[in-house]
This record gives structure tokens, sequence and C-alpha cells, in this order.
């Protein structure tokens, strides 16, 4: 399907009832599955080795082991089979994270070892055992790492992948594009932009930090734009992909992100209200504070600091039907209360 034509409403499978779950105890899963299960969906959640009272705290939930899925996507045999028959569709978030690795030729190797090969696994693996619908979770950054003022990402914005990570993620997305029409199986690939939520993880947890210490943060030069996706956000676009996939056979792809878009100074601002602190920003040039980051190796924070990185949701509220339920500053105030 063409992120450019509207998403049928019904048109494709009906609304998912068991699904199944990879990459539940992570980040994005540990918040999206007790949801999608309030929500009246049956889970099973696809684990590499299953421990006792996983799924003890939502109720109808069963937990499989599959092992790891970088292995077992290299022979499936039946293993992937067996533990999705009987489900409606797949939601897969399961993955490994963007890390430093120095060798681009290794990292790209095993990246794509964790995050492509297990992605189609998991797809021809849905489609033998009459699974309808798959959701993978890929990333923003396909599109690239920054953006050029008035010209953001969108869901119709071609690949252009750059880092191992994102260049992993794109693979599994153009594997997705050729196995759906041959497998009949409806794909929603999601796309978000830094997420944040209840527990957050790396630059934005180590900005709470900051904040709470009252630590001075030098950023209040810094002028751009940066995207980000609330957790609930998220987990609300994932059920109600679950209720509107596209055709059997086709692919909708969607770039997410609040409808927000501060500068860096502005979004620790925002924190620091959600969390009832004042920030202590202070002036520093942008391009002593880029040098004095990539000197001390840390390259990536100052590009997701300093440089812009901006989602245009348009295309995603005109054709998908869905609007995001929380504001930014409301969902950092739900992340700081959860963190208090």
């Amino acid at each position: 399907m063409n992120a450019n034509a509207p998403a049928p409403r019904h048109a494709g499978p009906r609304p998912a009832r068991v699904v199944a779950l990879t990459g539940a105890s992570g980040f994005i899963g540990r918040f999206c599955a007790p949801v999608l299960a309030e929500q009246g969906r049956r889970l099973v959640l696809l684990h590499r080795a299953a421990t006792p009272g996983q799924a003890a705290s939502i109720a109808g939930t069963r937990v499989v082991e599959i092992g790891d899925l970088s292995l077992t996507a290299r022979e499936p045999g039946e293993t992937l089979i067996e533990a999705l028959h009987g489900c409606d569709a797949l939601v897969h978030l399961a993955g490994r994270a963007h890390r430093a690795i120095s060798d681009e030729a290794e990292a790209l190797t095993l990246y794509r070892a964790h995050n492509t090969a297990p992605t189609l696994a998991l797809a021809r693996a849905a489609a033998e055992a009459g699974v309808r619908q798959m959701i993978f979770a890929s990333t923003s950054y396909v599109h690239g790492h920054l953006t050029q003022p008035g010209q953001p990402f969108s869901s119709d914005s071609p690949l252009a992948p750059t880092g191992a990570y994102a260049l992993s993620k794109a693979d599994a997305e153009e594997g997705l594009r050729r196995l759906a029409p041959e497998l009949g199986l409806a794909v929603s690939i999601v796309r978000p932009a830094v997420v944040h939520g209840p527990n957050p993880t790396a630059n934005i947890r180590a900005l709470m930090g900051a904040v709470r210490r009252g630590l001075p943060l030098p950023f209040a030069s810094i002028d751009n734009c940066r995207s980000f996706l609330g957790l609930e956000n998220l987990t609300s676009f994932i059920a109600h992909a679950l209720d509107n996939p596209p055709p059997a056979g086709m692919v909708a792809a969607w770039t997410l992100a609040d409808a927000q878009t501060p500068s860096t100074p502005d979004f620790v601002r925002l924190l620091g209200a959600a969390m009832g602190r004042k920030p202590r920003l202070v002036p520093c040039p942008p391009a002593l504070l880029r040098r004095a980051l990539t000197m001390a190796g840390r390259g990536g924070m100052a590009e997701s600091l300093i440089d812009s990185f901006e989602i245009d949701m348009n295309p995603v509220l005109a054709r998908s039907g869905w609007t995001p339920p929380l504001s930014l500053a409301e969902g950092l105030r739900r992340m700081a209360m959860a963190g208090d």
C-alpha cells in the first residue's frame, strides 16, 4: 500500500482479538502489553526464555518461549509457527536498540541479525500459522538523522537511513514490502520519533536527572526543532492499527510524533514544568557545545541536542483516522509522575 493513499477503514482483515507480541519486556512493550489487554485482546507474549510470573499481571495472557530471535531466524523450523498458531495479529516490538559499535561493518552485520532477519522470519512464520496481520516497529531514523528548516520528514518521505541501526530497520521495511504480497499479510509499519514515557531511557532520563539536581544545562542558545512521541500516543496508534489494517498483501507505513515540535531548550522547559522544577538553562554557542561533545566521544548526543529532527504529522492525521490522545506536555507530566 502506498503511504500516499488513505488507509482503508476495515478494508482488510477483521480487528485482531488474539495478538502475539514480541518485546513485551522492553521499554515500549512493558507499557503497550497491558493496555492492549485492557482493551479486550488476548495476548501471546513471545519471549526469549519464559520465566514464572511473566504474564501474571495481565489477565488472559500466556507466554511462549521462542529462544533468541537472532538465532531462531536462521533456522525457523516449527518454533515460530507453533507459537503463532491461533493468533490474529503479530506486533513485533523486539529488536536491538542503537548502541555505539566502533566498526561500522561489524555493527551492520549485528543489527541485521537482530533487527532485519528476525522481522522477515516472523512474517513468514506468521503467514504459515494463519496470522493475517503484522505490525512492525521501525524507526523514524529510516528517513535520516536530521532535517533542514521547513523540510520535515513525514510518512511520505523516502528512506535514506544512515548508521547501522537505521539501515537494519530500513532493510526490514523493504523486506516486508517484498514479502507482504507473496504472503497475503496485511502489514503496518510504525516509525516512532524518540519515545518518552514512564522509566525513560538514554538522553531523556539523563535530562530528567540533570533538571532534578539543578545542574546547569548549556542549551539556551540552541535554536532547532525536535520531534518526540509519547509512549501513550504510540500505544494508541498501535491499537488503532490493529483495528484498521490495510488490505491483505499490502503495506502501510506511518511516521509518528507528538503534535508539538519544540526546540531543545523548550523541551527542557516543558520537562522542568512536568517535574515541578525550573531548569538551569545557560547560553553556550552551539558550535562550541558540538565541538566539546564530539571531542568527548558524544557526537550522537551533540546531534540529538543541536540539530533539528522534525516530523510532519499531517499525512497521518489526514489518512489514518487517528489523532494523538495526549499533548507533549501532558505526556511529559505523566512520565514525571510515574517516576516520583
